[in-house]
């Protein structure tokens, strides 16, 4: 029986190193991408949201990809702030375990701030049951410059049942301070105030 994991607590980026990236108030730069699952890998940032997307039918262990039964990825990347500082981050893995399939995650978040840096927030995940929800990091400091690492371990031994571990779709909402929010739409409202002038 295949169950689906939409899970928690990741912020996902691309292939190798790229070019910084950026939409609206994120800017993402210095990603990589490693491990033996880190084949196929592409990249997709928004508003306040980062999309790691992994092609191919995801990045898979177990009976489907036999005789590989276990395999691991390091996903890095910075995150630049445009509008104030990070607080949080909501994080959610889209993939699929079945029979003895599980995923171990790891995610932790260093401020980047020259003469502040340090851990501010990490989660620890074991992907391997009915879907969880995804899970929030709540920054011990707010920061405009983050360091994200994700670290992921797969494995699916064999068994008499259909053993498989697979993750599609890393997702990671970044969270503004309230603050920021109120600037963003004073903002928006000044561009609308000026929209009707005209």
């Amino acid at each position: 029986m295949r169950r689906t994991v939409t899970s928690i607590a990741a912020l996902g980026i691309g292939l190798g190193i790229l070019a910084p990236l950026s939409s609206g108030a994120l800017i993402v730069s210095n990603v990589q991408v490693s491990g033996s699952l880190s084949a196929g890998v592409s990249t997709m940032v928004g508003t306040d949201t980062i999309d790691i997307v992994f092609g191919g039918g995801g990045a898979t262990v177990g009976d489907s990809t036999n005789p590989i039964r276990g395999g691991n990825l390091i996903i890095t990347f910075d995150v630049d702030s445009t509008s104030g500082n990070l607080t949080q981050d909501i994080a959610s893995i889209t993939g699929s375990v079945s029979g003895t399939g599980l995923v171990i995650f790891n995610e932790i978040i260093e401020d980047r701030t020259p003469g502040n840096q340090g851990v501010i927030g990490s989660a620890d995940l074991l992907l391997n049951g009915p879907t969880p929800n995804p899970a929030t990091i709540v920054f011990s400091r707010g920061s405009s410059s983050i360091k994200v690492k994700k670290t992921l371990v797969f494995s699916a031994s064999p068994s008499e049942l259909v053993d498989n571990a697979t993750v599609t779709l890393l997702r990671q909402t970044i969270v503004p301070s309230p603050g920021s929010m109120a600037l963003l739409g004073i903002g928006s409202l000044g561009l609308l105030g000026r929209r009707r002038r005209s």
